[in-house]
């Protein structure tokens, strides 16, 4: 590996978000089981994979509450990832790391150990998918020190209440977890997320990492200015010297690398707030040619939609890959050189969409 190539995939992991994507980490556990029919949806965004680190019958699992489960992510940190509510309902328990939600049937889904929407409150409706919060970090929210959910469907009667098995109706994203006596039950068991995060607005950032395409050319503290007490940072790259800049409204401004950014750069954003937040924004773009370094370029895809097999067309065989991220579910889609077709997963460029794009020598990207 060549020290530019190192010292990325450095950067990018202390950055957390491409330490899956550029290695395209699969790292599902034991199978999972499967179950026909409707259910409960997984209260994460779709694609991220998960797994049982606790089961059923643990020490923090008995008495009225057997049948809960401890669930942390497998393909990216499990701190900070949006928390999606599974299912439409009524918020009937918020507190400062717990928020349960009732459904027709009065009984209330709890989900635990999360930093949950400011504007939250008991009464409030939700709907499937809806961005409810982001898991807390490790030490945070009463998660006893690991980054966590907790799950578990509560029924409530005269004496108190009692959890109920993920089955049936309360099937979790087609896996069921029958009851059984056995001690830590279903550990290991592993779900893929199928909800798909309500928001159709193509303004909106999501919580977490962002790749988009700057708006406006000047200063970016005036450009952001709108959103600045939801965004934690924004970080340009360049490919010359394959290093980072980064630029936060928060903080001491003399720490900034970066303070101005021309219409049509990609950046990665990173948006602190649970809920997201919705960016108005509307970059003027016309097709170019980008001049790329070896190495990684972070750029912008500017000509109309295009197939990536088409739109890297004029790359030849400098091209070695590009990679574009899923904000939703915090993962990236790549598209490899001589990959088979079922392993790459990106098949097509949008206007205005900032991309990661590798090449193992310096080419220009003809884009029209």
């Amino acid at each position: 590996m060549r020290p530019n190539h190192l010292r990325l995939r450095l950067t990018l992991g202390l950055l957390v978000l491409i330490a899956a994507a550029l290695g395209l980490l699969s790292t599902d556990g034991p199978a999972s089981l499967n179950a026909a029919g409707d259910g409960l949806s997984f209260p994460a965004p779709a694609g991220s994979n998960w797994t049982i680190a606790g089961g059923y019958n643990t020490a923090t699992h008995t008495g009225g509450d057997p049948y809960a489960i401890d669930v942390v992510r497998t393909d990216a940190p499990t701190a900070g990832t949006p928390v999606l509510a599974p299912l439409e309902g009524r918020m009937s328990h918020v507190s400062s790391d717990c928020i349960s939600i009732r459904d027709d049937n009065s009984n209330s889904i709890l989900i635990c150990h999360l930093f949950h929407r400011a504007d939250l409150e008991r009464g409030d409706t939700v709907r499937a998918g809806e961005i409810i919060g982001q898991v807390a970090p490790e030490g945070f929210a009463n998660n006893n020190g690991l980054a966590h959910l907790h799950l578990a469907v509560h029924t409530s009667f005269s004496g108190g209440s009692q959890t109920l098995p993920f089955t049936g109706q309360y099937t979790l994203d087609n896996v069921a977890l029958p009851a059984t006596t056995t001690s830590n039950a279903y550990v290991g068991t592993t779900f893929r997320s199928s909800n798909a995060l309500q928001n159709n607005d193509p303004n909106f950032l999501y919580a977490g990492w962002n790749q988009i395409t700057w708006p406006t050319s000047g200063p970016i503290a005036d450009t952001i200015a709108p959103i600045a007490n939801s965004v934690a940072a924004v970080y340009t790259f360049d490919g010359a010297t394959q290093s980072f800049a980064r630029f936060s409204p928060i903080g001491l401004s003399a720490l900034n690398d970066v303070t101005t950014l021309n219409a049509g750069d990609a950046v990665l954003l990173f948006v602190a707030s649970p809920a997201g937040v919705v960016w108005s924004r509307t970059p003027a773009l016309s097709p170019q040619t980008a001049n790329l370094a070896a190495g990684f370029n972070l750029v912008t895809w500017t000509a109309d939609q295009r197939l990536v097999a088409d739109a890297v067309t004029s790359l030849g065989d400098t091209f070695r890959a590009i990679y574009a991220f899923d904000a939703a579910s915090q993962r990236y889609q790549t598209y490899r050189a001589g990959a088979p077709a079922f392993l790459n997963d990106l098949t097509q460029l949008n206007t205005g969409q900032a991309v990661w794009i590798e090449l193992l020598a310096p080419a220009p990207w003809v884009q029209n």
